[in-house]
Formats: C-alpha cells, sequence, structure tokens
C-alpha cells in the first residue's frame, strides 16, 4: 500500500488556501487612515475648543469693562490742540539732537558743584530748545492727556519715547544750572515740568509707556535729590515758594498716579500681547503652505494666547499691592521648560517681576525725595536745624510720614540725624541694616542706589565723585 504524503495533490486539494499577500498591507492602510481621521478630528476639536475658550475669555474681559482688543484703545482726535501729548511730542521733536554739541552734552554725567565746562554746555543745549521747552509749559495747562495708537515695538514709538527722554534731561541739567546760580524757583518750576511729562507719559497704554515713565519720574527724583540740601525755600522771587514746594512734595506722594500708570501699562501690554498671538494666528501671509502651516498650530497658539492672557490679568492688581515683599510672591511665574503647549508664550510674555521691581521702586524714591524736600523745608524755617524724628514734619511740612514701599507689614521710611543725616529705605533685600551703603551680596555689574544693602539719601551735600 502507497503512504499519501502532504506533497501529494490530494492533500494539497484539502488544505486551506493561503491568505492573499495584499490583505494585511489593506488592514494597515486602513488602520493608519483611521488614525489620521482620528488626528483630524481631534486636531479640529482642539481647535474649536480653543478658539471658543479664547473668545469666551475676551468677552469676559470686555465685560469688565476692560479694553483687551486694539480698537478698545482707540482714542479719537489725538492730534487736537487741546490734548498735551500731541504738544509734548511736538516739543519732543524740536530738541536738535543730531550735532556735536548735542553729543558733549549727551557725555555729561552732571554733579554739584557743575564744572563752567559742564555750566557751558548745558547752557548751549537748554539755549537752543527754548521754544521746545515753552512749548512743555503750555502743555501743562491742558488737561487732556490721550495718546494715538501704539503699534507693536515698531520704530516711530520708540523714536517717541527718545523725544520724551531726552527732553525730561534737558530739563533737568537746566534745573541743576538754576540752582547753581542761585534760582530755585526756576530749578522747582523746571523740575515740576520733568513730573509732568512723566504723568503724560504714564498715560501711554502699554508696559513700554509706564517704564519710560518711571525712568522720567527718576530723573525727577535725582534733580531734587541733588539741589534739596542746599535749596533755598522763602518768598523772594529766586526762592523756591513754599507753596510750591507743598504742591511737590504731595505730588511725590500721590501714588495712585504711578499705581494707576501700571495697571494701564499692564493692560495695554495684555492687548498687545494678545494682538501679536491673533496676528500669528490669523496671519495675512498667503499661499497654500502658510494657510496650512497656521491651520496646524491654530490650536496651539489659541492655547498660548489664552496662557498669556491670564498671565498678565494675574499680575494687573499686582501695582497695587501695599509693599514689595507682598507683591514679590503674588507675580506668576515666568514659562520656563521646553513644552510646546507655552512655547510662544515665552516668546511674547514679558518679564513681570523686573516691571513689578522698578514699580515699587519708584515708589519708594519718590516717597525718600518728598522727606528730604520735607527735611530742607523745615530746617529753612528752624534756623538750618533738622527734627529729632519724622514726625515732627507732620502736619505741616507732611501730611503723614511716608511709609516705605520696599518694606513688609506697613513699615515707615528710616531716618537717622546726626552729623551726616540721612533719611533711608530698607532697600532691596527688605532688612532695615541701619542705612548701610555697603553692596548687597547679590549685587553684580555696575554699583548704584538699589545695589547697596539700604536706599540711603544723604541730607548734607556730598563730594562730587572724583573728588572723594
Amino acid at each position: 500500500m502507497v503512504r499519501m504524503t502532504a506533497d501529494t495533490p490530494k492533500d494539497r486539494a484539502t488544505l486551506p488556501p493561503s491568505k492573499p499577500k495584499g490583505r494585511w498591507n489593506r488592514i494597515f492602510g486602513r488602520f493608519c487612515l483611521a488614525l489620521v481621521l482620528v488626528a483630524i478630528a481631534s486636531h479640529g476639536i482642539w481647535s474649536i475648543v480653543e478658539s471658543h475658550l479664547l473668545k469666551k475669555q475676551i468677552a469676559a474681559i470686555r465685560a469688565a469693562g476692560e479694553p483687551i482688543l486694539p480698537e478698545d484703545l482707540i482714542v479719537p482726535n489725538v492730534d487736537a490742540p487741546d490734548n498735551a501729548v500731541a504738544q509734548l511730542l511736538g516739543a519732543g521733536k524740536m530738541v536738535k539732537r543730531d550735532d556735536d554739541a548735542w553729543r558733549d552734552f549727551a557725555a555729561l554725567e552732571p554733579a554739584f558743584p557743575l564744572r563752567p565746562d559742564e555750566v557751558k554746555t548745558i547752557d548751549a543745549i537748554v539755549g537752543r530748545s527754548g521754544a521746545a521747552l515753552d512749548r512743555v509749559a503750555n502743555a501743562q495747562k491742558l488737561t487732556r492727556m490721550d495718546w494715538p495708537p501704539f503699534h507693536i515695538l515698531s520704530g516711530p514709538d520708540q523714536e517717541i519715547f527718545a523725544d520724551v527722554r531726552q527732553l525730561a534731561y534737558v530739563l533737568g541739567t537746566a534745573a541743576m544750572v538754576d540752582h547753581q546760580r542761585g534760582d530755585d524757583r526756576a530749578a522747582l518750576r523746571h523740575i515740576r515740568q520733568i513730573m509732568f511729562i512723566a504723568q503724560v507719559t504714564d498715560r501711554h497704554p502699554s508696559l513700554l509707556g509706564h517704564l519710560v515713565a518711571v525712568g522720567v519720574h527718576a530723573i525727577a527724583v535725582n534733580k531734587i535729590l541733588q539741589i534739596t540740601p542746599d535749596l533755598r525755600v522763602g518768598g523772594n522771587e529766586i526762592d523756591a515758594n513754599a507753596d510750591a514746594v507743598r504742591e511737590t512734595i504731595g505730588n511725590l506722594l500721590d501714588d495712585r498716579a504711578i499705581r494707576d500708570g501700571f495697571i494701564r501699562g499692564m493692560i495695554g501690554e495684555r492687548v498687545l500681547s494678545l494682538d501679536m498671538s491673533r496676528n500669528m494666528i490669523y496671519g495675512n501671509k498667503s499661499g497654500v503652505a502658510s494657510m496650512i502651516g497656521r491651520y496646524g498650530i491654530r490650536p496651539l497658539l489659541n492655547h498660548n494666547a489664552r496662557f498669556v492672557v491670564e498671565e498678565m490679568t494675574r499680575v494687573i492688581p499686582v501695582g497695587n499691592l501695599p509693599n514689595w515683599p507682598t507683591a514679590r510672591p503674588a507675580i506668576p511665574a515666568r514659562s520656563e521648560g521646553n513644552s510646546p503647549l507655552t512655547m510662544f508664550a515665552r516668546i511674547i510674555e514679558p518679564a513681570f517681576d523686573r516691571a513689578v521691581e522698578h514699580h515699587f521702586r519708584i515708589l519708594t524714591d519718590q516717597h525718600l525725595a518728598a522727606v528730604a524736600l520735607a527735611l530742607r523745608w523745615y530746617a529753612v524755617d528752624h534756623d538750618g536745624k533738622l527734627p529729632v524724628t519724622l514726625d515732627e514734619l507732620v502736619p505741616k511740612y507732611l501730611p503723614t510720614v511716608p511709609r516705605d514701599p520696599m518694606a513688609a507689614s506697613d513699615k515707615s521710611l528710616l531716618y537717622h540725624a546726626g552729623d551726616d543725616p540721612i533719611v533711608y529705605s530698607v532697600g532691596a533685600n527688605g532688612t532695615d541694616d541701619s542705612g548701610s551703603e555697603k553692596p548687597l551680596p547679590t549685587s553684580h555689574g555696575e554699583a548704584n542706589e538699589w545695589t547697596r544693602l539700604d536706599r540711603v539719601v544723604h541730607l548734607k551735600r556730598q563730594p562730587r565723585q572724583e573728588d572723594r
């Protein structure tokens, strides 16, 4: 008998037919197609959700009465002659800054006593800038302070702020020359004009505008502290008028103006950041590749836009907190790491911590300047003698003893009488180091008043740096 094997025709006929080679390919292809469809659907759902959430976020902010879109910041007729901004910008453009005389002026680091060559250089610039300074004086009579629309970091806007800063610098040096020549009435008038420029600049709805305003305020504070040690206050035509001194002290203690400037600036910055995000999402670039690319990352951009708006909304109230130690932990942490969910936020989002710290520093400097001015006024009225405590300045010279915005627990500024009397803040470290001007352990780079243990103001004139 013959044994049947698997190779026989009968066995081959009874085995199941082999699967076609293309079947697995079709299954795999369908699986991949399903994945693509799921990805497209998920992307579409994510895009719709993120877009809806962003629109809801925008609507909530607008319902609260706050600007959030560029059109919310538009003010009509900003070029009208009754607008102090238009007059101030016109004055800034009148200052000639493209010749050797200006370059010599810009290189100055003036301090008292001014040297003859410094006075000559300053006189040349102030003299030829008379029409611009007159325009600033006229602008002070106006109450409207509306800015034109701000374009994101554009060249013209940068130039506008440069004009404002340089105008304030000219006025500051003019005040120094006035003081050295004995005309303290004119010196204080010029300083008050600098404070007016800062007030107008702080009406600009952007963080950059607020930071420029802080810089202009710092110029005014610096000049007050420079002339205060021997400021003459009296009734003759060249002495600083007591009413003007009192009003200047009141302006220096007006925290509301600077706090409103911070809030306005952060609200405007939120508008600019959202507008930048929306331009990335709905940009005007043509071409299929560009459209596909924008569509592909649209939900991610919407998510980043929501994140930035949320973070900036959280930082806006920080400007109203009482002091830096309270404000610092309330600042949202800057986006870090490589997460794609916040990759664009890291590009758009400003550095909140430095902006907030400078905000509280200028509040502190203005309080210090107000106290120094009040102490000098007191000394003029008391044959050169200073009070034992700051409480003696209340209520004639100060409405109340100012608080220290760098100190926790609502503490007042500190004062030491003696041979070298000082008024001081606890400074950046928040600790009372008895008026020490030793460098902070963490300070690096160029030293200044804020890189020392305490922020100290000397009430007696100090020698020039190069004369020490």
